[in-house]
């Protein structure tokens, strides 16, 4: 997730009526170390081993969480005690936009719309999927439901910082992109196993500088555009 290892198991512990299921999630490892053009990116504020630290504490802890059936996540109704609180509702909070809740067949398509938490920052990306069962496919032993999803994503321009009073630098951001990708969902076993595509995005980035007394405020904008294929 967002270039960080997350290592756990899922147990389903329960199926509803409504299809809805309880899932228990134990968490394993985290590997948190992540870095853009060379240099480390903090983990909540954070560098190395203190910003690992509160995920460290949860490893060997379980969560238990409740999923309705098209895969959107309703609640984390016992995270583990102490650490930090459970990034695994972020993982697991993406994998909506995958999946249909009712049943279909090869060719199939079914749209989706969700919103995906960004890192960092208060703001939430909206996102579309259009989504096509395209085949059922081997992948090594398991048997996998081979999924297209194109998808289009925007971030609304905000600010990404406090306003912190009249002589705080003011940084605001949009991001808006969108891509395809193809998943390879084991039916058997309720999990993506495999997932390849491509995305392009495009962001803006606005940095308001402060006026001195008796000057103009300047605004500097960056826009640059990542893509990625994996």
């Amino acid at each position: 997730y967002n270039g960080r290892l997350y290592q756990f198991n899922s147990q389903t512990k329960k199926v509803e009526e409504d299809g809805s299921a309880w899932v228990d999630v134990r968490y394993d490892a985290f590997d948190m170390s992540q870095s853009v053009d060379g240099k480390e990116v903090p983990i909540g504020g954070k560098e190395g081993a203190e910003g690992e630290a509160p995920f460290k504490e949860l490893i060997g802890k379980t969560a238990s969480m409740h999923f309705q059936k098209d895969g959107k996540l309703l609640e984390v109704a016992a995270p583990p005690e102490g650490g930090a609180a459970p990034p695994l509702d972020k993982i697991f909070g993406q994998m909506e936009g995958i999946f249909p809740n009712h049943p279909v067949q090869i060719g199939e398509s079914w749209t989706k719309k969700v919103e995906l938490p960004v890192e960092g920052i208060a703001l939430k990306m909206s996102a579309d999927f259009e989504n096509t069962l395209i085949a059922f496919e081997k992948v090594g032993k398991r048997n996998c439901a081979k999924i297209k999803s194109v998808l289009k994503f925007s971030l609304p321009e905000g600010a990404i910082t406090p306003q912190g009073g009249e002589n705080a630098l003011n940084i605001s951001m949009k991001m808006e992109g969108g891509g395809e990708l193809w998943q390879y969902f084991d039916v058997a076993e309720g999990m993506v196993v495999k997932t390849q595509g491509s995305t392009q995005t495009t962001s803006t980035q606005t940095v308001t500088v402060p006026a001195a007394e008796g000057a103009e405020a300047q605004t500097l904008t960056n826009v640059s555009t990542i893509d990625m294929r994996f």
